[in-house]
């Protein structure tokens, strides 16, 4: 699997997959950075328990926009996507760092309110 199947992979096992799954993902020593979390997310265990909590609001997300870096090994991808839930339908953006098939960093957060600059 190279780095964007790694990005595709995961918008389909949120869907559809299982934390364990999800976490199969990630590095030993990756991290994720959410609006949920009040500090890092660090390591597989922490990102498992995370997973664990996310997977119980039956979510499934919609990748609308994705921009992609390459330097040699390393993949950086920041996009915005929609997040289904049953709780709600939330407008959000991201960042990936991905490493050798290998998600090292993630961010999520909600989209802020437009502005207009000039």
């Amino acid at each position: 699997m190279d780095n964007r199947e790694v990005i595709t992979k995961f918008s389909e096992l949120v869907c559809d997959g299982t934390a364990e799954k999800i976490v199969e993902l990630y590095n030993e020593d990756s991290y994720i950075i959410s609006m949920e979390a009040s500090s890092l997310i660090t390591g597989k265990l922490e990102i498992l328990r995370y997973f664990d909590w996310f997977i119980k609001k039956d979510p499934c997300i919609d990748i609308t926009e994705i921009n992609e870096i390459n330097f040699d090994k390393t993949s950086i991808y920041n996009g915005f996507y929609t997040e289904f839930t049953m709780e709600a339908t939330n407008y959000k953006r991201f960042t990936f760092v991905v490493v050798n098939s290998k998600i090292v960093t993630m961010h999520t957060s909600i989209n802020p309110e437009p502005i207009i600059v000039g």
